[in-house]
């Protein structure tokens, strides 16, 4: 959603709340770093850089502003921000059973549903509307093993550490876990085959 300098600088512009812990900006004049609504005298486009983190801003030799106070301890990475936005979605296409909008869940966790689609994929190895399609027809992890917790159902952490799952010859994959072992090859082709209203997460492909 802040992927670029131009969006960020937008967001700067217009104080956008949603990029509160999306990013930081440094003004190169006053060597001074901030976050995006720091109550501050805007600055010169020219005179702006963007960082991810406090720590990139402090490596590149920028110091906090004393007003907003952008420290690293409360300033979190976008894996870390990302993280969190798909486990809380997981948490909340599993308490609906599946029936949740793409627009609906991308808005409870403050993000563009276009972005927040790539991100949850990226983690997850498939889209919110498989995963709302395992869910609504109980084949996610969290009713293979009876008694588990829907954080256990979404396995943020190893996704986004790994990458990916079991190799071809090492078992299941994420697809398989998350599909209650049938591979992706074996999914249905579209909602209508499971005779589900078009109501659950719209896959944007």
């Amino acid at each position: 959603m802040f992927d670029t300098p131009e969006s960020r600088w937008r967001a700067l512009q217009t104080r956008n709340r949603l990029a509160a812990s999306a990013f930081l900006y440094g003004v190169t004049t006053t060597r001074i770093y901030c976050r995006p609504a720091c109550p501050s005298r805007l600055a010169r486009q020219a005179n702006i850089v963007f960082f991810d983190s406090a720590t990139e801003a402090e490596s590149a030799g920028f110091r906090p502003c004393r007003r907003c106070k952008p420290s690293k301890s409360d300033f979190e990475p976008k894996t870390v921000q990302h993280e969190k936005a798909v486990r809380k979605a997981c948490n909340l296409i599993d308490a609906a059973g599946g029936r949740l909008t793409l627009d609906n869940l991308a808005s409870s966790v403050g993000l563009s549903p276009r972005y927040f689609h790539g991100i949850f994929k990226n983690a997850m190895g498939v889209t919110p509307s498989v995963y709302a399609m395992r869910v609504r027809k109980g084949k996610t992890v969290r009713t293979l093993q009876s008694g588990d917790k829907p954080e256990e159902a979404c396995t943020v952490n190893r996704a986004l550490s790994s990458g990916t799952g079991h190799g071809r010859n090492g078992g299941e994959t994420r697809e398989s876990v998350l599909s209650g072992g049938i591979s992706p090859s074996g999914w249905p082709q579209n909602v209508a085959d499971l005779g589900f209203t078009k109501k659950i997460c719209f896959d944007r492909r």
